[in-house]
């Protein structure tokens, strides 16, 4: 111990740390859940970027990130100090270089975010705070996290995550592409069957002059071809 006498008014690190007998040193740990790692890799083969943004420090953001596979090889992290000396110009042309971002704000996500969404990309946020409500706005797609978060970002979001897990999301994607898919087959499906029937038509109506088929007999015809085939599309 040393007396407070003994330091300057407005001390550096240098001088508080100086001058120590080392007791004994502590360590704190908050490691990723343990599916962080698959649904990041699984999120990439989808196509998807993962990106950190947090107000942790740059060292601490940087070493989950690459732990976790969101930091690699040939992308970089930057602090919102240094977010901040970039021009807007800047940011929006070496957006894509940078897969973690320390020490942000608020207002210095929703920059991140308005950078990206420049890029072309289609941007997903997840937030849980207060100040998490400018960025769930900003987003094309809001997260907020359901079960521990401040309702004003549960009032921003698109979507409330209520097990507060990342691969909540990445099961929504996966569930929202399938149902997508599901939907264009049940459509294609019924386009050609009905552009089928309009052909039969038409033609019947050049060569006889009437309807081949009557409205009733045309009803069952889509009744009985179109329904069953396409709600069985839409479940696979």
């Amino acid at each position: 111990m040393r007396p407070l006498d003994n330091i300057p008014a407005n001390p550096t690190p240098e001088d508080i740390e100086r001058d120590l007998t080392f007791v004994g040193l502590l360590g704190l740990d908050d490691p990723p859940r343990d599916t962080a790692v698959n649904d990041v890799a699984t999120c990439e083969k989808a196509g998807i970027r993962t990106v950190m943004i947090t107000g942790d420090n740059l060292t601490t953001a940087s070493a989950v990130a690459r732990r976790i596979g969101i930091l690699k090889d040939g992308t970089k992290a930057i602090t919102g100090e240094e977010l901040n000396a970039l021009s807007d110009e800047e940011l929006y042309k070496n957006i894509a270089c940078y897969s973690v971002f320390a020490r942000i704000s608020p207002s210095d996500k929703t920059r991140i975010i308005k950078a990206w969404q420049a890029s072309g990309a289609v941007v997903t946020v997840t937030g849980d705070s207060v100040q998490d409500g400018e960025a769930l706005s900003a987003a094309d797609v809001g997260c907020a996290v359901g079960k521990f978060g401040a309702d004003v970002a549960k009032g921003n979001a698109d979507i409330i995550i209520k097990n507060n897990r990342f691969n909540s999301v990445v099961n929504a994607v996966r569930e929202s592409r399938g149902l997508f898919d599901n939907i264009k087959k049940s459509v294609y499906y019924l386009v050609s069957c009905n552009f089928g029937e309009l052909i039969s038509v038409f033609i019947g109506m050049l060569m006889f002059s009437k309807m081949p088929v009557s409205a009733v007999q045309l009803l069952w015809i889509n009744l009985l071809t179109d329904s069953a085939p396409a709600i069985s599309l839409s479940m696979e």
